[in-house]
């Protein structure tokens, strides 16, 4: 076990680490620092064997969440929410998503009036973002990536015909219940899942883009931005773990809920009583991850929903948590820039 500092160069915009991605043999660790402040948050790709930032990006954060960009699974790209320009004013130009390429630092921008929530597939080569126009109307569309990627001012195009419509909403929901909050595509590319800040989650098939499963806004969460905080996918593609926002004893608080996308069942999942921040599953789908917020980790038998083991290492609250893309190491990010890195017993 080690525990590293990573220090971002802006430490106004927040220095909590909310989300992790390791790259194999842990070559290359990427962080995203925030703290839940909007148009705060900054993202950068660490290289653990010379011990510096090989890139960073500040990033767009613009509700109460955290900012919520994407790796591939070899850390190898990026995509995210450019942070606005701001000009004496104090208007805001919208960012929209790029993707960089973290070995040359080359970035391309999607073609559109507005997106955000960005997905990248495993290989880094397709992302998906939610896109919105002038007229508040939503979708999800998908963009292919070029592979290398090469400097240029035209953004990309988005696929012809390739788009998943949303509900425009009216009233208060527009701003609260139906608003998306997070975009997540299994590693195998085949399903994509979102979710709402009511609470709400749909997962649809990428290829015909019909609805997998659908969930409910959570009861008693009505007008109230602790939706749905982070959504994974097992490595196969059948289950699917959400963090979401909950009211219990007088204050807001986040649980896991688990989901099998064959028949649409929600599972037992784990029983926390903690406050949950962050979630992973292992490569092989036997264990699940969770980052909670008094500074320990749950290790989770995902076929019993049994408590295996906890861990704590005394390094503050923690908000994400990772498993390398071979399941050997894994890592969880806490307060001040501080990430443990452990190896999974064998």
């Amino acid at each position: 076990m080690q525990v590293l500092k990573l220090a971002t160069e802006q430490p106004e915009a927040g220095t909590d680490v909310t989300r992790l991605w390791l790259a194999p043999g842990l070559a290359r660790i990427a962080a995203v620092f925030g703290n839940g402040v909007p148009f705060n948050g900054s993202v950068l790709c660490w290289d653990t064997s010379a011990g510096r930032a090989l890139w960073r990006a500040p990033l767009q954060d613009d509700d109460d969440t955290y900012p919520d960009p994407d790796f591939d699974r070899d850390v190898t790209r990026c995509a995210y929410t450019v942070a606005p320009e701001r000009d004496d004013a104090d208007d805001a130009s919208e960012g929209g998503v790029a993707v960089c390429d973290l070995a040359t630092g080359v970035a391309v921008r999607l073609g559109s009036d507005h997106t955000a929530l960005p997905a990248l597939t495993s290989d880094g080569q397709s992302t998906l973002a939610v896109e919105f126009d002038i007229r508040n109307r939503r979708g999800v569309r998908r963009w292919e990536v070029p592979v290398p990627l090469a400097p240029t001012d035209t953004p990309l195009a988005p696929v012809p015909r390739w788009r998943i419509d949303l509900p425009v909403p009216t009233g208060l929901a527009r701003h609260t219940d139906e608003t998306p909050q997070s975009l997540a595509v299994s590693p195998d590319g085949a399903r994509i899942a979102l979710g709402r800040t009511g609470g709400s989650v749909t997962v649809w098939g990428r290829s015909n883009r019909r609805e997998v499963l659908s969930v409910p806004t959570l009861k008693g969460m009505k007008y109230v931005r602790f939706g749905v905080h982070r959504l994974v996918f097992s490595d196969d593609g059948d289950r699917l773990a959400a963090v979401r926002g909950r009211w219990a004893d007088k204050r807001y608080g986040f649980q896991v809920h688990v989901w099998a996308l064959s028949d649409g069942t929600q599972l037992r999942g784990p029983k926390e009583k903690a406050n949950v921040n962050g979630v992973a599953f292992s490569p092989d789908g036997r264990t699940l991850l969770t980052a909670r917020e008094d500074g320990t980790v749950g290790e989770w038998d995902t076929a019993t929903w049994k408590l295996r083991r906890e861990m704590a290492w005394k390094i503050g609250k923690l908000f994400s948590v990772a498993f390398a893309p071979d399941g050997l190491t894994c890592a969880a990010g806490g307060e001040k820039g501080r990430v443990v890195v452990w190896d999974v017993d064998v």
